[in-house]
């Protein structure tokens, strides 16, 4: 047997679930035996590319079930000329992980992008940052009550009617549970630290101590009573108030993140850990979750229940699919309608006309490298890690490794956020590879006795980094890197826990401030993984914070960049640019620099399709 005959065994067996599941081919997935129709790209700069969504496609749904037998008794006199089927408002995407589906406890991006679709929060920020309001009835400003002239208190009045899928009222305790369940002890939420700024009569402050001083029996009884005394309150069923310790220039912009969406906590009372699985979980979004096959697939529905505009579509079918070249040959297989590309999918795409048609780019606003581990006393060094981060290509990376879906990065901050400046960081690492050998020698280690393991997940644009940065390494330093492959979830887990000496990793932004990517290196940060401490960079982040003058406060964060740049705390590789594949039926998506794991998933409830018949 072929490897591609191999993979389309694996698909057919894939979706052959959906049957046994009980999802027909009329609510938009594919029973087992049905070969269903796909397939897309662009030149490496197009970072800006578009599809055309109006485009006409002579693709139609020739399909039948193979194997089965005719209709023994046909209509005799059939309609000549039948009404063509509605399109079914279903959708087929990948999502390359396992997560955790619960607000005030996950972490990553494969989960936060389906979280989006079933949870609705008090407000969003789309594109520029614009604030709009969803359960909330306005945005909180000083000229209508809704901000203090503090600047501390922050009031949301909820809109009316508001209801959970079951048709339980959604009220404002709610969303003061859920900020409460984002500081309970052991909840290993590691977005706790942006919202330290709520108040907690002086708590929140002890407990940041604590937490550099890894005191965790401290910060264990320090988050029982910020729980207990968090000043955030609920004075009637429409009012939510949020007291904050400081005043703060990005609370909106926190309130619109999945950390503080609202729960149920009679349900979580009821069904303990279990309470986000389908039958037990209830949404206040577009969509509700229908089902959820551990580390297979999860599905999504329309809630007809919900307060606003409803979704277009019916349902969304998210599959797991953890490597990219598989996902691609579900897309050719007519499996999924949407799919992100890998370096391998792109260079194969470029080649072929039809999918040319259906190819998207646009910029991320992201960034990866590798992660040092400064409790491994070799990456403790500073002429280590320069070294490190001066001894490979990074174009090289981005044109030939990655098939120009990436950008060249030297800067923590991407380029499209204020204080995204990139010179210092070219100036150190950009073509300084015949250098780094120098600057590994200033620190009078040999290389040739030194041996790191470097941790990536198991897709294949993290392998396919992981073995050109091993070859880097070896051949510009003599280090001995051995690459130690993790499952999704697995490798989440190495990651924040730092149970790693080098790891691959990326950060996508939450929202588009410097704030929300900086202070993840403060000292005792829960989002610091590796452990890197400078005292110097620690007070710029803390002015920052502390800054209400919004010029000022971007200079501080541009200036703990350059800082940061020069401390080399992790091996900048990239900046993502997301190279994606969309079906021609599939209507109005939209990609966002902001969005999570998924292509398109800010704005799925307008997706809508259109030429493809059930």
């Amino acid at each position: 047997m072929s490897e591609t005959q191999h993979w389309q065994q694996l698909i057919q067996t894939r979706y052959s679930r959906r049957t046994i599941l009980g999802v027909s081919a009329k609510a938009g997935v594919g029973a087992a035996g049905l070969a269903l129709v796909g397939c897309g790209a662009d030149d490496d700069d197009d970072d800006e590319a578009v599809v055309d969504t109006d485009q006409p496609t002579d693709q139609t749904d020739q399909t039948t079930e193979q194997g089965a037998d005719p209709d023994p008794d046909p209509d005799p006199d059939p309609d000549p000329d039948p009404d063509p089927d509605p399109a079914v408002q279903a959708l087929n995407v990948v999502a390359g992980g396992e997560g955790e589906l619960d607000p005030q406890r996950t972490a990553d991006t494969e989960a936060v992008s389906i979280l989006k679709q079933i949870y609705a929060p008090l407000l969003t920020a789309g594109e520029g940052g614009v604030l709009e309001p969803i359960l909330a009835e306005e945005i909180p400003t000083e000229a209508n009550g809704g901000i203090s002239a503090d600047g501390l208190t922050y009031t949301f009045k909820l809109r009316e009617g508001l209801v959970w899928d079951d048709g339980t009222p959604l009220v404002a305790q709610n969303l003061v549970d859920g900020a409460k369940r984002l500081f309970a002890p052991g909840s290993g939420n590691t977005y706790v630290d942006f919202y330290r700024i709520l108040a907690a009569e002086g708590l929140q402050e002890q407990a940041v101590e604590a937490q550099g001083e890894d005191d965790q029996e401290l910060a264990a009884e320090l988050a029982a009573q910020i729980v207990e005394r968090l000043e955030v309150s609920a004075p009637d069923d429409r009012t939510v108030i949020y007291t904050l310790n400081k005043p703060s220039p990005i609370f909106l912009l926190l309130a619109t993140l999945w950390s503080l969406y609202p729960v149920r906590q009679d349900l979580i009372d009821l069904h303990g850990e279990s309470w986000t699985e389908a039958g037990n979980h209830v949404s206040n979004g577009r969509f509700k979750l229908q089902s959820w096959n551990h580390n297979a697939d999860v599905t999504i529905v329309r809630n007809e229940l919900y307060h606003g505009e409803p979704a277009h579509l019916e349902t969304v079918f998210f599959d797991q699919i953890p490597e990219k070249n598989i996902s691609f040959l579900a897309y050719q297989e007519g499996e999924v309608d949407i799919v992100e590309l890998g370096p391998e999918g792109i260079a194969t795409v470029r080649g072929d006309d039809a999918l040319r048609e259906q190819f998207i780019a646009y910029a991320q606003s992201n960034t990866s490298g590798t992660w040092f581990n400064h409790d491994v006393p070799e990456l403790a060094d500073l002429r280590v890690r320069q070294a490190m981060a001066m001894s490979f290509d990074r174009v090289q990376y981005s044109e030939v490794v990655r098939e120009g879906s990436a950008i060249p990065a030297y800067s923590w901050l991407p380029p499209d956020l204020p204080g995204g400046d990139e010179s210092v960081g070219r100036a150190l690492y950009e073509d300084r590879i015949d250098e780094a050998a120098d600057r590994f020698g200033e620190s009078g280690l040999d290389p040739s006795d030194l041996s790191f393991e470097l941790t990536t997940p198991d897709d294949s644009n993290s392998t396919l980094t992981a073995e050109w940065l091993k070859q880097q390494w070896e051949s510009v330093l003599g280090i001995e890197i051995t690459i130690r492959v993790l499952d999704f979830g697995a490798w989440v887990g190495s990651l924040l826990s730092g149970d790693y000496e080098i790891s691959l990793g990326a950060w996508t932004g939450d929202y588009a401030d410097a704030s929300n990517w900086l202070p993840l290196w403060r000292t005792g940060g829960l989002l610091n993984a590796g452990n890197f401490a400078n005292d110097e960079f620690d007070a710029l982040i803390d002015a920052a914070e502390n800054e209400t003058d919004n010029v000022k406060r971007i200079q501080l964060y541009a200036d703990a960049n350059v800082l940061w740049v020069e401390q080399a705390p992790m091996a900048l590789i990239n900046h993502r640019v997301r190279s994606a594949l969309v079906k021609p039926y599939v209507k109005g998506f939209r990609g966002f620099s902001g969005e999570s794991a998924i292509p398109g998933d800010e704005f799925m409830a307008e997706i809508f399709i259109e030429g493809k018949h059930a």
